[in-house]
C-alpha cells in the first residue's frame, strides 16, 4: 500500500448458513478471541463479505415442457451471490490513529516521508502473523485460500467498481463525493456503520428463524439487498488505552454530584469493564463494523423486484442492525472518505471504531456461507429462495441412498416426492412407485404415455405373472435356483401360508429341500408347461401320497404341517387367485412394463385383502428387483408411500434383504409416510432407520410430533432448533423441508413453478378437476393451464396470464 503497509488475503471457505451449533460457535469463537489476543500492534484484520445477485441464464435449447416451466421460474430470478474474504495487513508499530483529515485519502493521498524504507522487514513479519492467525482460525469445515497478486487486484477492482463480474483488473468508475453519499461513477453509495455494541454481545445468536446464527447474521446472507459487509480488527496498546479509560472514568466519578444517572451508569460501566481487562487478562481492541449499500443504474434488481430508492436499502440495513440489538448510524460527508478505507487491506485506514475486548471482538468474526451447490443432482433452493443442486445419490460420502420421509397429511409428502420424482424421470432414472390412492396419478397424465405406465391393480383383472420363472440356462435346458430366488419363493410361500408369522429354521430348511427337488424333477423331466406354484403344488401333492405313513413323511411332519401348507397354496394353485402366479411367461409384466422408466402400482383396491395384500405386494416388490438387475449402469428408486401393512412379517423381511442389498446394483429405496409410529411398530423398523442415510422430514405443526421426531432419530439441540424452524408459503407454491443426510443437517426449500404445482397435489378434487378438463389426457397442457389460471385468479390474481387455447383434433 502507498502508506508502506504490506498484506495478504485469502478467500474465505465459510461454513454453510445454519450449520454451526452454539458449541461449534464458542470454539471458534475462542480460537479466534485467542488470536486477536496475541495479534501485534501494527496489525490489522478485516473480514469482508461481497453480497451480490446474478442471474442463472439458463437454456431453453433441446429442453422438453417441463424443464422449460423449471427454467423459465429460477432461470430469470435474481441469484444471491456471496464472496468471502479475509484481508491482514502490518505496517508501522507506533500504531498511529487516523482520523478524517490525517487518513490517506484526508491527505489527498499525499506521503511526506519514505514509506517504503522497512518493506522487507513487513513483508517478512506479515508473513509470520498471516501464518500464525490462520492456523488458528482453521476449524473444521473453515479454511482460507491464499490469493495471488492478481487475484488481489481482482478483488480490489471489483470493490471500487462495485461489480463483481470475475476477471476485473482496472478501475472504471470515477468519485464524485457528495454531502450525503458518494456517487461512484452513476451507483449512489451509502455507508451505515456500527456506532454502539449490543447489550449482550455473544458468538452465536437466534436468527428469525430461532436458529443459531452468528453475531452479525441480519448484516450477511439475510440482508436480501446488494451489500458489502467489511469488519476490522485492530489490535491496540492495552495498557495504554486501559489508562486512558481508567482515567475517563475517574474524571467521571470525582463529578458525581453534578452527574445525570446516565452519567453515573456510564462510569459504573467503565469500571467494569476495566475490571473485566484485569480479571481475564484480556487485551483491547478497536472494531469497526460497516455495510455499504448501493443503488446500481443497471443490473440485476434485488429480490426479484424492480430497483427500489437507495433509502430503503438503507432502512433495511438500521433494522438488520436493530435486529442484533446494535445502535447504526448512517454516514454523510465521510463517506467517500470512509468507502476508500474500508477496501481491502486498506482498513486501518478506518477511524470509525468501537472499543472492546478480544473475547467481544470474537463475536463479530463472520464464517458463514451460503449453500453449496453440488454438480448434480434435484433442483431445490436455500431458505432466501436461491436454487442449488442437491446429490441424493452421492455414493462417495454416504454408504448408501436409501431414504425415509415423514410428514404428516397437509404437510406436503406428495408436492414433495412429486417434484423429486418428476426430476429424476426427465434425468433418465428408473423409478418404481408402490401407493396406496392416487397420489401421483397427475404426474402420469403429465408425462408421454410411452414413458410411463401407472397400473391400478384390480383383483378382476390381476397382474399375470410368474415367480417360479427363475434364471434358465440355455445350454443345459435347466431352470437354476439362485440365492436370491430362493429366498424370494421361500418368503412368498411363507407369507400364502403363514401370514405376518414367522417361519421356524426347520420349516424354512424343509421348503429350501422342497423347491430344490422340485426343479431337479422338473429339469429331469422337461416338461412342456412352465414351471409355476400350480407345480409347486402338484409336486407337493404327490409326495403326500407316495410318502404318507413313511418314515421320511413322519419325521417332515414333526416339523412341518403339510397339510395345512397344501390348503393355503390351493387358492393360488388351482383355486380364485390362480391367475395371479401360474402365467406361462411373464411377458406382461417384465417386457413392456420393464421398458417404462416411470412405474407407479396402485394398491388401493387390495390394501383390505389380508391375503391378496402382502402377496401382490412382495410380487411387485420382486419385479422391481429384476427391472433393477436389468439396468446395472443406470440410477434406479423405488418409492413405497404409504404401503406399511407390507412391512410386517415375512415380507418385511424380504424388504429387509433389499434394504441391504439394493445399494449393490445402483439403486435406492425411499420410504413415505405420515408419522414414526409405523416404523416404531414394524418389525424391521430399526433396520429401515439406520440404513436410510437420508431422512427427510416435513413441517410439523405439532410440538409433540416435534418431540417424537428428535427422539426417535436422536437430533441434538441445534437440529430441533431447525425442524421446528420450517415455513411454507401461504399459497403453498413452496415448502421447506428438513433434511438430514448422516450427520450433514440442512433446510431446503421445494419450490415449483406454478405450472407444475396442480401435478403434485394430493387433493382428490383437485386432481379430478384437471383430469376432467383434459378429457382423458388428450388435451393436458391446456386443461394445466386452465387450472393454473383459475388457481392464481384466487390466491394471486396479480399473476394471471391468457390461457392458451385449446388444441384442435388434428393437433393433438
Amino acid at each position: 500500500m502507498s502508506d508502506g503497509r504490506v498484506g495478504i488475503g485469502y478467500r474465505v471457505q465459510g461454513v454453510e448458513i445454519e450449520r454451526l451449533s452454539t458449541g461449534e460457535y464458542n470454539k471458534i469463537g475462542e480460537n479466534v478471541s485467542q488470536v486477536l489476543k496475541s495479534l501485534e500492534i501494527g496489525a490489522c484484520v478485516q473480514m469482508m463479505g461481497f453480497y451480490y445477485y446474478d442471474q442463472a441464464n439458463l437454456s431453453m435449447k433441446d429442453k422438453n415442457y417441463y424443464e422449460q416451466r423449471f427454467i423459465h421460474s429460477f432461470g430469470e430470478r435474481p441469484i444471491q451471490r456471496h464472496e468471502q474474504y479475509l484481508f491482514i495487513s502490518f505496517g508501522e508499530e507506533k500504531n498511529k490513529d487516523y482520523t478524517l483529515t490525517n487518513n490517506w485519502f484526508g491527505r489527498g493521498g499525499r506521503v511526506f516521508e519514505n514509506t517504503f524504507k522497512d518493506i522487507s522487514s513487513y513483508k517478512r513479519k506479515i508473513e509470520t502473523i498471516a501464518n500464525h492467525f490462520i492456523s488458528i482460525v482453521s476449524i473444521g469445515d473453515l479454511s482460507y485460500q491464499r490469493l495471488t497478486e492478481d487475484e488481489v487486484m481482482k478483488v480490489l477492482c471489483q470493490y471500487f467498481n462495485l461489480d463483481f463480474t470475475p476477471d476485473q483488473y482496472t478501475i472504471f468508475k470515477t468519485f464524485t463525493p457528495d454531502k450525503e453519499r458518494l456517487i461512484l461513477g452513476t451507483d449512489t453509495v451509502n455507508i451505515i456503520s456500527m456506532s454502539g455494541q449490543p447489550t449482550n454481545v455473544n458468538n452465536d445468536m437466534d436468527n428469525g428463524y430461532n436458529v443459531s446464527s452468528p453475531q452479525l447474521y441480519a448484516l450477511m446472507n439475510e440482508l436480501e439487498i446488494p451489500h458489502v459487509l467489511s469488519v476490522t480488527f485492530k489490535p491496540l496498546d492495552t495498557q495504554k488505552a486501559y489508562n486512558k479509560i481508567e482515567f475517563e472514568a475517574k474524571n467521571i466519578a470525582r463529578l458525581d454530584f453534578l452527574m445525570s444517572e446516565q452519567h453515573r451508569a456510564k462510569s459504573r460501566d467503565m469500571f467494569e469493564f476495566l475490571n473485566e481487562i484485569t480479571t481475564n487478562g484480556n487485551s483491547l481492541l478497536n472494531v469497526s463494523v460497516q455495510c455499504l449499500v448501493w443503488k446500481p443504474s443497471g443490473g440485476m434488481p434485488p429480490s426479484g423486484v424492480p430497483h427500489k430508492q437507495i433509502e430503503d436499502s438503507i432502512q433495511k440495513v438500521m433494522k438488520a442492525y436493530r435486529e442484533i440489538g446494535a445502535e447504526s448510524y448512517l454516514e454523510n460527508l465521510d463517506t467517500t472518505n470512509l468507502f476508500v478505507s474500508n477496501a481491502p487491506c486498506n482498513s486501518y485506514q478506518n477511524f470509525r471504531w468501537l472499543l472492546m475486548d478480544n473475547m467481544v471482538a470474537a463475536c463479530y468474526f463472520t464464517t458463514t456461507a451460503l449453500l453449496k451447490s453440488d454438480k448434480k443432482g434435484d433442483l431445490l433452493c436455500d431458505r432466501m429462495g436461491n436454487p442449488l443442486l442437491v446429490d441424493f445419490y452421492d455414493t462417495i460420502r454416504f454408504e448408501n441412498n436409501n431414504s425415509l420421509t415423514i410428514g404428516v397429511p397437509g404437510s406436503g409428502k406428495s408436492f414433495t416426492m412429486g417434484n423429486l420424482i418428476l426430476q429424476r424421470f426427465y434425468r433418465g432414472e428408473r423409478q418404481i412407485i408402490i401407493d396406496v390412492g392416487g397420489t401421483y396419478l397427475s404426474i402420469f397424465y403429465a408425462i408421454p404415455p410411452d414413458k410411463c405406465r401407472y397400473y391400478e391393480y384390480d383383483p378382476e383383472k390381476p397382474l399375470r405373472y410368474n415367480p417360479f420363472l427363475v434364471n434358465y440356462d440355455e445350454i443345459s435346458g435347466e431352470f437354476r435356483l439362485t440365492e436370491a430366488k430362493m429366498e424370494f419363493l421361500i418368503n412368498l410361500i411363507a407369507t400364502i401360508w403363514r401370514g405376518n408369522s414367522n417361519l421356524t429354521n426347520a420349516e424354512r430348511s424343509i421348503l429350501n429341500k422342497f423347491l430344490n427337488q422340485y426343479f431337479d424333477e422338473y429339469n429331469q423331466q422337461k416338461q412342456s408347461t412352465m414351471p409355476c406354484i400350480c407345480g409347486f403344488y402338484d409336486f407337493l401333492n404327490t409326495f403326500q401320497q407316495e410318502n404318507d405313513g413313511k418314515d421320511v413323511y413322519t419325521k417332515i411332519e414333526k416339523s412341518l404341517n403339510i397339510d395345512e401348507l397344501l390348503i393355503t397354496l390351493e387358492p393360488f394353485a388351482v383355486g380364485s387367485y390362480q391367475a395371479i402366479l401360474n402365467s406361462d411367461n411373464n411377458f406382461d409384466l417384465e417386457q413392456p412394463i420393464a421398458s417404462y422408466p416411470l412405474i407407479c402400482f396402485d394398491l388401493a383396491k387390495i390394501k383390505a385383502n389380508p391375503t391378496l395384500y402382502p402377496v401382490v405386494g412382495m410380487l411387485i416388490i420382486e419385479l422391481s428387483c429384476d427391472i433393477i438387475d436389468k439396468y446395472p449402469k443406470v440410477i434406479k428408486r423405488i418409492y413405497i408411500d404409504e404401503a406399511w401393512s407390507m412391512l410386517d412379517g415375512l415380507l418385511g423381511g424380504f424388504i429387509e434383504y433389499m434394504y441391504r442389498t439394493v445399494r449393490k446394483c445402483e439403486g435406492t429405496i425411499s420410504i413415505i409416510t405420515q408419522g414414526i409410529s409405523e416404523i416404531q411398530n414394524s418389525s424391521i423398523g430399526t433396520v429401515v432407520k439406520d440404513l436410510s442415510s437420508t431422512v427427510f422430514i416435513l413441517r410439523h405443526t405439532d410440538s409433540n410430533m416435534i418431540d417424537k421426531n428428535v427422539k426417535f432419530f436422536g437430533l441434538n439441540k441445534h437440529a430441533e432448533d431447525l425442524l421446528k424452524s420450517l415455513r411454507k408459503d401461504a399459497a403453498d407454491k413452496w415448502r421447506e423441508i428438513f433434511v438430514k443426510r448422516a450427520d450433514l443437517i440442512n433446510v431446503y426449500r421445494v419450490e415449483v413453478p406454478s405450472k407444475i404445482i396442480p401435478l403434485l397435489t394430493s387433493r382428490a378434487e383437485e386432481r379430478n378437476k384437471i383430469r376432467e378438463m383434459a378429457e382423458g389426457g388428450k388435451y393436458f397442457d391446456y386443461a394445466i393451464n386452465r387450472f393454473v389460471e383459475e388457481w392464481e385468479a384466487e390466491y394471486h390474481p396479480e399473476w394471471r396470464f391468457p390461457t392458451e387455447r385449446r388444441p384442435k383434433e388434428h393437433e393433438i
